[in-house]
């Protein structure tokens, strides 16, 4: 029988998955509700930071939200620190709603994890 650990590291992608498609992991765990999971795609401080603040991770958008991961730009050379640009696509009573948003991820020794998000909010 597989622990809950165990259940978790083989939710986790690989090593050498790019920064885009953790986002997009990131996005579906969430979504899932798997919470725990999504959690183990931020950075040490990036969990620590949200546990001190009591936020709890909440998928973006409604059920029906469509997600878009564009650009993946590098920080430096040694790419290992990466931002990814994202829209959440939702359609409300007809009306369709956009947020744009830009992930932070960084390189650590299990592959990439999010460090932050930024939104621009009006």
């Amino acid at each position: 029988m597989m622990s809950s650990v165990e259940s978790i590291i083989r939710e986790l992608p690989p090593a050498d998955t790019n920064p885009a498609e953790i986002c997009q992991r990131f996005m579906e765990l969430l979504r899932s509700g798997n919470r725990i999971s999504a959690e183990n795609l931020l950075t040490k401080t990036a969990l620590m930071t949200t546990t001190k603040a009591e936020l709890t991770l909440e998928p973006m958008g409604g059920p029906a939200s469509t997600y878009e991961f564009k650009n993946v730009r590098y920080a430096t050379t040694k790419k290992k620190l990466a931002q990814v640009d994202c829209v959440v696509a939702e359609t409300v009573e007809g009306e369709e709603f956009r947020m744009e948003m830009t992930w932070v991820v960084r390189k650590q020794s299990q592959g990439w994890r999010i460090s932050g998000v930024m939104l621009e909010l009006e």
